[in-house]
């Protein structure tokens, strides 16, 4: 999801586009929005992405605010969830003075393994103080370590995210956010961790035996992931019939 502008005054509008990975399939999908804060950004209820097509663009409104304010927008689909940050101010200086982002904003990682991405933060001219990143919304299972986890001032550099996953973590689509601040202010950008299942890992060894004159055929299974998985087996019974 990207937003044009992310940055704006109250009152003014922003444009949502939702990216697909692949076209659209037959019939097209609808894509659920949300808002952290609808009384200050309010996104239509969902965009429609239309058969063999890979990304919609919808517009959102914002009202006037206080004081300068940053909200989560949600993309939702199946068991999906993107997101990004709009930051909404007062009046013509409303440029956020520091901006995070995660790139790659979306990574896949198997359980039991590890991957990484990158946080990186820009400043305005002018502003110099240092930035510090913290990992909200991790999933049980998971563990987020940031390299460095303190942007030195003036405040613009890259951290690296190293992700382990756990063979304890759910399978699933998890948005994390990332955070930045300065002590006084803050903002925050989405990181979509998709954790895969490994599957049981699974070896398979056959066996015969034989007593009393029945012979016996089987297989030997072994598991290297510990966990519940559904097994299917057939009985066959062969009979030897003698006149």
């Amino acid at each position: 999801m990207t937003l044009s502008p992310a940055h704006l005054v109250g009152g003014d509008s922003t444009a949502i586009t939702v990216n697909l990975s692949q076209p659209a399939p037959g019939g097209g999908i609808d894509v659920q929005l949300q808002s952290s804060d609808p009384s200050v950004v309010t996104p239509p209820a969902s965009v429609r992405i239309t058969s063999g097509q890979t990304s919609a663009t919808v517009e959102a409104s914002t009202s006037p605010v206080a004081a300068a304010t940053t909200v989560a927008i949600s993309a939702l689909y199946g068991d999906t969830v993107s997101g990004t940050s709009l930051d909404v101010g007062t009046g013509a200086a409303a440029k956020a003075a520091f901006t995070v982002a995660v790139k790659p904003a979306s990574v896949t990682i198997t359980s039991g393994h590890s991957g990484s991405t990158k946080v990186i933060t820009t400043v305005a001219n002018g502003y110099d103080q240092a930035l510090q990143l913290t990992l909200l919304d991790v999933p049980a299972g998971v563990a987020v370590t940031l390299t460095p986890a303190v942007i030195p001032a003036p405040g613009a550099g890259t951290s690296k995210a190293k992700i382990t996953v756990s063979k304890s973590a759910a399978p699933g689509t998890y948005a994390l956010r990332v955070k930045a601040s300065d002590g006084t202010t803050s903002h925050s950008a989405t990181l979509t961790l998709n954790v895969a299942s490994s599957g049981p890992g699974a070896t398979f060894q056959g066996c015969w035996y034989q007593k009393n004159s029945h012979r016996y055929q089987g297989v030997h299974v072994t598991v290297a992931n510990p966990g519940t998985y559904p097994f299917d087996a057939v009985l066959i019974l062969r009979c030897n019939l003698r006149s």
